[in-house]
């Protein structure tokens, strides 16, 4: 369905539809603040073809390794561009791509795994 990948911050503007859909705390200027504790995910679809991204943050405290929100980021800054043109084919992609990032997550190297999706998915 779709495939996930780890991208670089340098990376990000060449995808036209990351500076048409992303927010503030999507910036470049915002995620730099993190330096390397930050990890910028891309969503592409079949072809390659860039549709989305969301962020996490990377710490250890205590020698637990944890991946949340970054701090003072309301969320994961989840977006993703729906190709599906009726409402049960967008909701059932909708549904697919929040599957995907689960699993993705889920197979992260990380004893703790907690963040929050951005309002709009709610």
């Amino acid at each position: 369905m779709v495939n996930i990948k780890q991208i670089q911050i340098n990376e990000i503007y060449n995808f036209k539809s990351y500076m048409v859909n992303s927010s503030v705390f999507n910036s470049k200027d915002w995620l730099k603040i993190y330096g390397d504790k930050i990890l910028i995910f891309g969503i592409f679809n079949y072809n390659d073809e860039f549709i989305g991204s969301f962020f996490l943050y990377q710490q250890t405290k205590k020698g637990i390794s944890i991946i949340t929100n970054p701090p003072f980021s309301p969320s994961c800054g989840l977006f993703f561009i729906n190709p599906s043109k009726n409402i049960a084919s967008k909701y059932s992609f909708d549904k697919k791509v929040l599957n995907e990032i689960a699993v993705f997550i889920n197979n992260q190297n990380a004893l703790i795994k907690t963040f929050s999706l951005p309002t709009n998915f709610i």
